[in-house]
């Protein structure tokens, strides 16, 4: 299989994975599905420094261990600015995302909070 073909199998392949609309010799149009999303009632959220961090994996094992705490709806960690901020849904603890940081052996201490808009 030439470049050729091989690139355009793997375009075909991807437009049928996401949901195409193609008409003749037009680019390619991504179809938008539509999705319910459930919004909790209240958030919170909160911004935790954490020191110790050294490299992206240090940021992506935060990243990953905080989103598995119940009542996580998003964390977003920054290496560069040494902080993981954190949106909690109604009866999420903050407790336990600093619990779930130190288990990782990063210090870690409550910098702010604020209640989503």
């Amino acid at each position: 299989m030439n470049h050729l073909n091989a690139t355009f199998l793997i375009s075909t392949l991807t437009l049928g994975l996401i949901g195409c609309d193609l008409q003749d010799n037009e680019q390619p149009t991504a179809v938008a599905s539509e999705t319910s999303e459930v919004v909790p009632a209240s958030t919170k959220t909160f911004v935790f420094s954490v020191k110790g961090m050294s490299c992206g994996g240090c940021a992506n094992a935060v990243d990953t261990k905080v989103e598995k705490v119940d009542g996580v709806m998003a964390c977003d960690v920054s290496l560069e600015q040494q902080k993981a901020t954190v949106e909690l849904a109604e009866g999420g603890s903050a407790t336990d995302v600093e619990e779930a940081i130190r288990s990782l052996g990063y210090t870690v201490e409550p910098e702010s909070t604020n209640p989503a808009s």
